[in-house]
């Protein structure tokens, strides 16, 4: 999913693409334009979050950047949520105690601490970065304790236009979460 703002979705595109290729064969990347993204509130995106979730059915990887991470958090944290085998967060900000105030008022503060515990989550974040500040990371730490965290050396929060740690994290831990172990 990707972040706010009008162009983002466009400027991701590029990232997207090696990311598809980084990943490799047998991995078939989605990556829906959400609505209204010069005016991103969770009461739009959240169901099309989870419209794009069910469609693509149970074997899914949700890759949520910026404040489409927060929102994919907030999805997968209902009672109702579609299943999916790994969340990954990457540069999500983390909105509740400590972390942002909730500017939009359907955005639920806290979700993360609603995760299923049988959820891997991967938390992604780059330790230069200006807009969501690293710390955010370790507020999804101590809310999603079996969350692992990654914070990357001289990565911005477009993580430096290189997404090739990522794709290594993410092939990493969808082993893991295959074969019950832990990275």
């Amino acid at each position: 999913m990707q972040g706010a703002g009008a162009a983002t979705y466009d400027e991701w595109d590029a990232r997207v693409a090696d990311l598809r290729a980084r990943l490799g064969d047998g991995w078939d990347v989605v990556f829906p334009r959400m609505p209204d993204a010069d005016d991103p509130r969770h009461r739009t995106w959240a169901p099309a979050v989870r419209e794009e979730l069910t469609a693509c059915g149970d074997d899914v990887v949700a890759v949520g950047h910026s404040f489409g991470g927060t929102v994919l958090a907030g999805v997968l944290a209902e009672p109702s949520a579609p299943p999916v085998r790994l969340l990954v967060l990457v540069a999500a900000p983390y909105v509740g105690e400590g972390g942002w105030p909730a500017w939009d008022a359907d955005l639920p503060a806290d979700a993360p601490r609603g995760l299923p515990r049988d959820l891997p989550v991967l938390v992604v974040h780059g330790d230069a970065d200006e807009v969501v500040e690293p710390e955010h990371a370790d507020r999804y730490a101590a809310a999603v304790p079996h969350a692992v965290v990654h914070v990357l050396p001289g990565r911005d929060h477009a993580l430096s236009d290189d997404v090739s740690e990522l794709a290594e994290l993410v092939l990493s831990h969808v082993g893991a979460a295959a074969t019950g172990r832990r990275a």
